[in-house]
């Protein structure tokens, strides 16, 4: 078990999945191989992330997965009724600082791709991440 970057005793500062991915890529080869991988919310969508790069285990359980930023980020938009041209410029700063797509951190790609048991477990009336995340294919 560790604490992600930005997270419980790791410290503050900034996160994201990719950071997330990397750290675990890094615990892992720093104490090998694990059996199981459990992660909850973004942590989930990392750890996909992190198997499309490589890591493996013999299972991986999520707990209420988070699938799409794109999803979260329109969520919150419209929660703050930012217009579609912030919401471009925010895409895009993000994507430069993160050196990724966007589109390559929707979850529910890399979960397509697992060879390895995947357990999900959602609840319906989950408030933060929405229950269509987990039940994706």
């Amino acid at each position: 078990m560790f604490d992600a970057p930005g997270h419980g005793a790791s410290g503050r500062g900034l996160s994201s999945i990719p950071e997330f991915a990397r750290s675990l890529k890094a615990v892992v080869k720093r104490q090998g191989a694990p059996d199981v991988v459990v992660a909850h919310s973004m942590g989930a969508a990392a750890t996909l992330l992190a198997a499309a790069w490589g890591l493996s285990a013999r299972r991986f359980v999520f707990l209420a997965p988070a699938a799409n930023p794109a999803e979260w980020a329109r969520s919150i938009g419209a929660t703050l009724r930012l217009g579609q041209g912030v919401m471009h410029r925010l895409r895009r700063r993000s994507e430069r600082r993160l050196r990724i797509n966007w589109d390559d951190l929707d979850a529910r790609r890399h979960a397509r791709r697992m060879t390895a048991p995947l357990l999900v477990i959602h609840d319906h009336h989950d408030d933060t991440v929405p229950f269509s995340h987990g039940a994706a294919k």
